[in-house]
């Protein structure tokens, strides 16, 4: 008998999708949620994801992805590890900033996003215990 159910959610490789769409009442039971190689992938859900025991949240590879969740220090309270790879369109991080529980944030590859690190309110992290930004070097 399992004694913890673990959710996830993957979206990869999806060309046609364009936003992620959830009825504003309900919270998503993921632990984890991956979106990879969807290149026309442009939003979350107006007024934010709601996924309070969402704990690992990566993005890889959405170039058209302009911003994360709003509200994500209110609906992501759980969130402890993001991760964020070749979105080089996302310019900053949410208005409120991030989930003070972060103990981890990892960042390749998005110019923009980093290019706003001062605005990154990392001082109302208290669990941030590693900070990784990384770029590829261009031959």
């Amino acid at each position: 008998m399992l004694s913890k159910l673990t959710w996830s959610i993957l979206i990869s490789g999806l060309r046609n999708f364009e936003s992620f769409e959830q009825q504003q009442q309900h919270d998503l039971l993921a632990l984890q949620i991956d979106i990879k190689d969807c290149p026309n992938f442009m939003s979350f859900p107006y007024g934010g994801l709601r996924a309070t025991n969402l704990t690992w949240f990566n993005i890889h590879n959405c170039t058209s992805l302009m911003s994360l969740p709003e509200k994500m220090h209110i609906l992501l309270r759980s969130l402890k590890y993001l991760e964020i790879r070749d979105c080089p369109e996302i310019e900053s991080f949410p208005e409120g900033g991030l989930p003070p529980t972060l103990i981890e944030i990892s960042i390749t590859n998005c110019e923009k996003l980093v290019a706003s690190r001062m605005g990154w309110g990392l001082e109302n992290l208290p669990s941030l215990a590693k900070l990784k930004s990384e770029a590829n070097q261009k031959m």
